[in-house]
């Protein structure tokens, strides 16, 4: 591999070494790396947690094979300072790991268990190509900048997100909503019908992989509520959201996972535009895909729901659909665990908009926090992965995210969220 083929996305040189001993893990110990080409797959400022590369290999997985182009994608430590101080590199992969080899397979093999027919069983990620914590493959306690989850790169068929800034529309919504609904009931027919394999699972994923700095983040309370105290539209509710603001004042809106009854399944904790993932046909939506579990959690799957309605909906979405997608997402929820013939009493309409309420009660500061970073636009602005605080927390608002934040406490306020 030549110097050109590394990326230096920031502090660190991120690159991707030994692509052989990871391909190897599934297309067999015969594999051979004849060619390859990475950089960057999107620009700084596009991901917060990790380093994504852009891999383009050519293989031969038998001396006697023909040659193989792969697209693939790498995701990979995060390159500075800050964000490596941030976040827990061995939580967040072994958990994203285990979600690729283990989770979606046990969701799929009880869809399987009762008769789902093969097109219709889950098929939510890209498809994986090995994974590690360090180049050192027996090393299950410590991660470092070799720990990568290699995937393939979605792009090569057609997939693409929605602009973060604009929000979906209805039809994108709706494919999105119930996908996560779906998702959802799977979790809570694992815990169902195998509890050991559910409390198994948790083991890995509830971990929280990150710490909040509060020096950082200091701050960003105050201007957000200063925007919200300069538009009349939403200084109206300034005493509601100053509330919310006190009471997270150490961001515990991030780390109120509680594990409810019934409701407790496994989320997927950033469940927003650049994480799924559509291919379209004229503009339709056709298929989907979902990434990055990094933050995924056991919990109530409502913590989702907030975040994902009001962060991640064009402004005409949330304006005509919003009941709409609440009403896709629980038919959903209950015709899948139908189908996995679990007892779905439990979760039935009355209750859900209960528990919702409850969910959301305190996630409007986590969701107004997300929706800045939702909406700066990585090209015209100069963002430092290293000064978060300088380039995009106190950062002036812009129109988008002010108009956005409007339609995001004007939804709290209506569904009694506050």
């Amino acid at each position: 591999m030549s110097a050109s083929d590394k990326v230096n996305n920031g502090d660190s040189l991120i690159v991707l070494r030994e692509p052989e001993q990871l391909l190897r893990q599934v297309l067999g110990d015969e594999l051979t790396v004849l060619d390859l080409q990475q950089t960057a797959l999107v620009p700084m400022g596009e991901n917060y947690g990790s380093s994504i590369l852009k891999i383009d290999v050519v293989v031969k997985r038998k001396p006697d094979a023909a040659e193989e182009k792969l697209g693939l994608v790498a995701k990979m430590a995060p390159a500075t300072a800050f964000q490596q101080e941030m976040l827990n590199v061995k939580a967040s992969m072994l958990k994203e790991i285990y979600i690729f080899k283990d989770l979606i397979p046990l969701y799929q093999e009880m869809q399987r268990e009762v008769g789902v027919a093969e097109k219709d069983v889950i098929d939510v990620l890209p498809k994986y190509y090995g994974s590690r914590l360090s180049l050192d493959l027996s090393n299950r306690e410590e991660a470092d900048l070799d720990a990568v989850l290699l995937m393939e790169n979605l792009k090569c068929r057609g997939y693409e997100t929605m602009d973060r800034k604009t929000g979906m529309d209805y039809a994108h919504a709706k494919m999105a909503i119930s996908k996560l609904a779906e998702y959802h009931a799977l979790g809570l027919a694992l815990r169902i019908k195998k509890p050991e394999v559910f409390a198994k699972a948790r083991e890995l994923i509830d971990i929280i992989p990150f710490e909040t700095n509060t020096e950082v983040f200091a701050g960003m309370g105050e201007q957000i509520y200063q925007t919200i105290c300069s538009d009349p539209r939403t200084a109206i509710h300034k005493d509601l959201i100053k509330k919310q603001l006190d009471d997270n004042v150490n961001f515990e809106c991030f780390y109120n996972m509680d594990a409810v009854e019934p409701w407790l399944t496994l989320s997927h904790g950033d469940f927003w535009v650049n994480n799924i993932m559509f291919k379209n046909d004229n503009g339709k939506p056709i298929d989907i895909k979902l990434i990055d579990f990094q933050i995924a959690y056991a919990c109530s799957p409502m913590k989702d729901l907030p975040y994902f309605l009001t962060g991640s909906l064009s402004i005409e979405t949330i304006d005509h659909h919003f009941e709409d997608l609440l009403d896709v997402y629980h038919e959903t929820l209950l015709d899948t665990l139908g189908t996995l013939k679990c007892d779905s009493a439990p979760f039935a309409r009355e209750k859900f908009d209960k528990q919702l309420r409850y969910d959301a009660s305190n996630q409007l500061y986590r969701c107004m926090m997300a929706l800045k970073f939702f909406t700066m636009d990585a090209a015209e602005n100069s963002i430092d992965l290293n000064d978060l605080k300088g380039t995009v927390i106190l950062s002036k608002s812009s129109d988008t995210y002010v108009e956005r934040l409007c339609r995001m406490v004007d939804k709290f306020v209506e569904k009694a969220w506050l």
